[in-house]
């Protein structure tokens, strides 16, 4: 079993499971251990492919991809609160195309060894787990052979990327914005692209660091264009231009004043730290550099691009860093985007909530960001 706690790049073993159930329990999992053991060898060497197909097909299968083109139109909004949860299924078709990288995410520190295919590897090919997937409730998993039950509880345990679903995007979108061009300074896992081809929106531009999302925003392209192909109908098609630079480096020329709309979840400094070069935190590390060096200089950027009466949306959360100290990046960006823009209105996203034991109060029935919504006068 690994020793989690032990923050270094490197999967450092801390006991066996039978030694470590011995040591801090005494229930049916001793009697049980070589059953345990047996079934447990089935799932991750003799039968380890049926395994992986169920976590793809689990996490990973996207289905008939035209049905990710036609998104219906519901009413998310109660109050000032929008719902995220709805229809989050269409996410399936971005973990599909970018899983490599999103799943190779980081949270808060470079040598966090926590993000899932790390941890597929070392369970593959190494057999080991982290102490809590040998509690009672996982052990008794796979006393039954209950893979999808396993899965569930290792990815709850691994360092995932947040995916903004675009559903909601599409929503926002349609019903506090106006206008055919759109910008946004990062791709969001291509999630705002695809919320995009469900609108009447007609131009689409974006930039982000990490290439494969990039490329894979000529992959969802593609499969738009494939959707609308029909000989009994001429469809107006949208226009795409993703750029592989950050957002504080885009080259505006060209592009002064020429949008209807600037939206986006940017990142929130150091929570996530993705698998490529460039990415904000590596260019300023620290905070306050951050906030000039990236986050202002992106805002003036989306300023100086964005038609006068037009809107900038973004969303944000306050976080816990890795000492457990709350990181106040909601306010803060706020002031710096109030330097700029006026602020038209606030509201609240609520996305999924999590009932788990350990699971703050605060989150139990739900996970809040703020949605602030600008104006250019």
């Amino acid at each position: 079993m690994l020793d989690i706690s032990i923050k270094t790049s490197e999967y450092i073993v801390k006991n066996n499971v039978r030694d470590f159930i011995k040591e801090n329990s005494n229930d049916y999992r001793l009697d049980k251990i070589d059953e345990f053991y047996k079934n447990f060898y089935d799932m991750v060497v003799t039968n380890r492919e049926e395994t992986l197909d169920i976590w793809f097909n689990k996490y990973l299968d996207s289905g008939d991809i035209k049905k990710y083109f036609s998104m219906g139109t519901d009413n998310l909004l109660k109050g000032k609160v929008i719902n995220g949860i709805a229809k989050s299924g269409y996410g399936r078709l971005l973990r599909n195309i970018n899983f490599d990288k999103m799943y190779r995410t980081k949270k808060l520190y470079h040598d966090d060894k926590e993000f899932v295919i790390g941890m597929m590897e070392v369970l593959f090919r190494d057999f080991k787990i982290r102490n809590s997937l040998v509690g009672p409730a996982f052990f008794k998993g796979i006393l039954n052979k209950d893979i999808n039950g396993f899965w569930s509880a290792f990815m709850m345990t691994c360092s995932t990327p947040s995916v903004f679903n675009p559903y909601t995007f599409k929503f926002i979108l349609e019903n506090f914005f106006n206008g055919k061009k759109l910008f946004c300074p990062v791709l969001g896992w291509n999630s705002y692209q695809l919320a995009f081809h469900n609108t009447t929106w007609e131009e689409f531009v974006g930039t982000d660091v990490i290439p494969e999302v990039v490329d894979n925003g000529k992959v969802l392209y593609d499969y738009y264009l494939k959707t609308i192909d029909n000989k009994f109908f001429d469809f107006q098609k949208q226009n795409v231009k993703n750029y592989l630079c950050p957002s504080e480096k885009f080259d505006i020329n060209g592009y002064e004043e020429y949008f209807d709309g600037v939206l986006f979840s940017p990142p929130y400094y150091n929570l996530e730290i993705y698998d490529s070069e460039h990415q904000s935190i590596d260019t300023f590390p620290k905070y306050e550099d951050w906030l000039d060096g990236y986050w202002e200089t992106t805002v003036s950027k989306c300023y100086d691009v964005l038609k006068k009466g037009k809107r900038f949306g973004f969303l944000i959360r306050d976080y816990l860093d890795r000492e457990l100290n709350k990181v106040r990046i909601s306010e803060d960006m706020k002031k710096v985007v109030e330097k700029y823009f006026v602020l038209i209105d606030v509201y609240q996203v609520k996305w999924g909530a999590r009932k788990l034991a350990r699971t703050p109060e605060k989150m139990r029935n739900g996970n809040y960001e703020n949605f602030y919504l600008f104006e250019k006068k």
